[in-house]
């Protein structure tokens, strides 16, 4: 059901979507699958972000965290922790949202999983950018880069655009390398015109 729900959720049927989630997570309670339950909750949370429902988001990847930090997968719960913290970024808290990337980044590290504490770092950028910590921001965004070059990876940037109340109107509002213009034409990403 989890993945029948991304399958709606990535065609735009987010309604669809997230009553297979709320059915994987309800099948999951019932079988004891914890692990199966925490990823439901991650999926759900994304659609509520998607539809601009922040606080039923951040509810669920809290529901997560918990279950991954309580099943000692220290990776998944920051995972779920710089979830999160985006959601505490859209509803305006941004002192939080900035805690909660900075706590991912401490776990990502101490597992040496250097691609999400690459991440958290940009998202510790992103924080102190709405802090108006511009110069805390350019360094994190900076320490992100290299560490991604360090793994031998390229930086994709992507961009995602959302209406005047805050909510994403459909996934052709995500601008990336493989989807390289907004369908208003307001972003484009030019390194996927350069190849």
């Amino acid at each position: 059901l989890t993945n029948l729900g991304v399958v709606h959720w990535r065609h735009g049927r987010h309604g669809v979507a997230a009553d297979l989630h709320q059915q994987a997570i309800e099948l999951a309670r019932a079988a004891g699958a914890r692990a199966c339950e925490a990823r439901a909750l991650m999926n759900l949370g994304g659609v509520y972000w998607l539809l601009g429902e922040h606080e039923a988001a951040g509810s669920q990847h809290k529901q997560a965290m918990a279950i991954l930090r309580d099943l000692g997968d220290q990776v998944g719960e920051a995972q779920a922790l710089g979830n999160l913290g985006l959601v505490q970024g859209l509803l305006g808290d941004h002192a939080q949202e900035l805690a909660s990337h900075q706590q991912a980044y401490k776990i990502f590290r101490e597992n040496g999983y250097r691609l999400g504490a690459a991440r958290a770092l940009g998202n510790i950028g992103e924080a102190y950018c709405e802090l108006g910590e511009y110069q805390l921001a350019i360094e994190h965004h900076q320490l992100a880069i290299t560490e991604l070059h360090a793994l031998g990876g390229t930086v994709d940037l992507s961009a995602l655009l959302v209406a005047a109340d805050g909510k994403v109107r459909s996934d052709d509002d995500l601008v990336f390398y493989n989807q390289p213009s907004a369908e208003s034409g307001a972003v484009r990403h030019l390194a996927a015109d350069a190849e």
